[in-house]
């Protein structure tokens, strides 16, 4: 995402109107960086949080701390599925397909 957000203000700053989609942690951090550049939070079309995401995350290094075992690892698997047909929901849903119609871009470089 960040090396999207860097093209888009080279690309801003030869003049193009520049939208950039990116995670909300950035988002927080670094919109101020990308001068010229419009940003958008991917968490803006669909449900899930990232905060559920670190939740998930938080519990499984507890659970091995506890149990003095490794993480069990095989949730991220099942995350990264989750989260794909996620990305698909937003885009059948119309939510963030809507959102570019309404930007009207020239051009549209989606990271999958």
């Amino acid at each position: 995402a960040r090396s999207h957000a860097l093209i888009a203000q080279e690309l801003a700053k030869l003049g193009h109107k520049v939208w950039v989609a990116v995670p909300s942690a950035m988002d927080r951090r670094k919109v101020e960086s990308y001068s010229g550049v419009t940003t958008f939070r991917y968490s803006d079309f669909w449900e899930y949080t990232e905060d559920k995401a670190i939740s998930q995350l938080e519990g499984t290094i507890r659970h091995a701390v506890i149990s003095n075992t490794e993480p069990d690892w095989d949730w991220v698997w099942a995350f990264q599925d989750t989260f794909s047909e996620i990305y698909l929901q937003a885009m059948i849903e119309g939510k963030f397909t809507e959102y570019i119609r309404n930007v009207n871009p020239d051009l549209i470089v989606l990271d999958w």
